[in-house]
């Protein structure tokens, strides 16, 4: 049941992260600007999400999230979960989506 409310926080995220980017302009997204849409698309997304799930104390829950992310047949989802993870950090897409 966990993995379908997943899915919906995540769908209805993509609406929060349109708005929130102020006019579309991101700094994060022009240094990832090679990047294939898809995973330009879920960057701030799967930060928010990531800063959601640790602070509500799921790590296991989002642990799993993110295995799932990576078995489905789209490695875009798994190159945008690396982006947040090991390379900027969900930190830095958060405060970017504050400004």
């Amino acid at each position: 049941m966990f993995l379908f409310s997943a899915l919906l926080f995540h769908e209805l995220l993509h609406t929060y992260v349109i708005g929130a980017l102020p006019q579309g302009k991101s700094a994060l997204l022009e240094r990832y600007k090679s990047e294939e849409p898809v995973v330009k698309n879920h960057l701030h997304l799967m930060a928010v999400m990531k800063m959601v799930y640790l602070k509500l104390d799921r790590e296991e829950q989002l642990k799993q999230i993110i295995e799932k992310d990576h078995e489905i047949d789209n490695p875009a989802y798994g190159r945008a979960w690396q982006i947040v993870n090991d390379i900027e950090g969900h930190q830095a897409f958060v405060q970017e989506l504050m400004q």
